[in-house]
Formats: structure tokens, C-alpha cells, sequence
């Protein structure tokens, strides 16, 4: 994982963290997610700009795009988060691949919609839970032919990240317009989120 990239994540985990107690009218979660219909594989189709995906690295390579987050099972009710985006450097002629890997579980009697995330990399750390990163699931789309949820809504408690995922792509017109009516509800602004696909 490329060390700029590792250091913005664990700021960014740290400073969630730091601001998820004591937030004001927080966004209100799903009340309910089944793991198994979460697993698996999503495109990231737009986002909230955040200092770890969208900074410049030292080498000069740009914002992250089309990042792709896998999540799997892991033993004792946890799971496996991995990102992986592609940078650009300035003139585009060159790209280089960036990922970053965390532990995440899910926060007692939330029915599983409100997940913390550590991507620090240490042990230690997740068990103290410090850099562990409020993750929560504020809407899902219905469930695909794979009995898979076809696209999920996620940010945090001070509407300061966010991001939308899918299954596929692209998100039909249909559905997307349910997403920006969702964004609204939960009191985000449209204007705040970026499309983050170059493919």
C-alpha cells in the first residue's frame, strides 16, 4: 500500500472517529443488514472528496478513480475491507494502482448498519479501537439476481463522508434519482459529492 495513502487513511479513521460522539441529528442508518447480501464486490460511482482519496501523492499522481471495495467474512463477526483506485499523474499518460486494506465490525445493536473501520494496520490499535472509523449504512438498494444488494449509501455520523456504491458501473436512472432523493433525506447536499469513475 503506498505510505501517503496508508497515513491520510489512518488520519482520516482517527478524525471519524474523533467527531462520531456527540454529533448533532446524525443521518438516521438502515435499520437492519443482512452481511451475506453485503459481501462481495462494489464500484465506488461517486463520493464526498475526502484528504485521503483525493490528495496528491509524492509522485505526483492524482485523485483516486474508480476504486473498487471488496468486503468478506472474517472469524469472530468481523470482515475484510479492500479498496483499490487507480491515479492518474498530471498529464494522464501514467497510472498507478493504490490499496488500502482494514479489519471492520459491526457496533452492537445496530443491526449490523453502523460498522467501525480500521485501516491503521495494527493490532494493537484495533483492539484499543483507536483509529477505528464510524462506517455507517444509511440506505440499500434491493437485492439483485445474486440476492445481493445492488447498491448502498454509506457515510458517517457528521455527514462529512460519503459515498455511494453499486454493483455494477453505472446505476439506472430509476434508481439513481431514489439515491439523490435518499441523499437529500438524510441531509447531505448533492452539490457536496463528486463523480469519481473514469470508466
Amino acid at each position: 500500500m503506498n505510505k501517503v495513502f496508508a497515513i491520510f487513511t489512518f488520519l482520516l479513521s482517527s478524525a471519524i472517529y474523533a467527531t462520531g460522539a456527540g454529533v448533532n441529528n446524525p443521518p438516521t442508518t438502515v435499520s437492519n443488514v443482512e452481511l451475506n447480501r453485503y459481501f462481495g464486490s462494489w464500484y465506488e460511482i461517486v463520493r464526498i472528496p475526502n484528504s485521503f482519496q483525493d490528495n496528491t501523492t509524492k509522485d505526483r499522481f492524482g485523485r483516486c478513480y474508480d476504486t473498487i471495495a471488496e468486503y468478506a467474512p472474517l472469524r469472530k463477526n468481523k470482515l475484510s475491507v479492500k479498496n483499490t483506485c487507480i491515479r492518474y499523474n498530471e498529464t494522464e499518460d501514467a497510472t498507478m494502482i493504490d490499496v488500502a486494506e482494514a479489519i471492520g465490525k459491526s457496533v452492537e445493536n445496530s443491526g449490523n448498519a453502523k460498522l467501525k473501520v480500521n485501516f491503521t494496520g495494527f493490532a494493537l490499535l484495533r483492539w484499543t479501537g483507536f483509529g477505528d472509523a464510524n462506517y455507517w449504512i444509511l440506505g440499500l438498494g434491493p437485492t439483485n439476481n445474486e440476492g445481493l444488494y445492488s447498491w448502498a449509501f454509506v457515510g458517517s455520523p457528521d455527514r462529512k463522508f460519503g459515498w455511494i456504491l453499486s454493483r455494477t458501473k453505472k446505476i439506472n436512472n430509476s434508481q439513481m434519482k431514489i439515491i439523490k432523493n435518499l441523499i437529500i433525506e438524510k441531509g447531505y447536499s448533492l452539490g457536496s459529492f463528486i463523480n469519481s469513475r473514469k470508466t
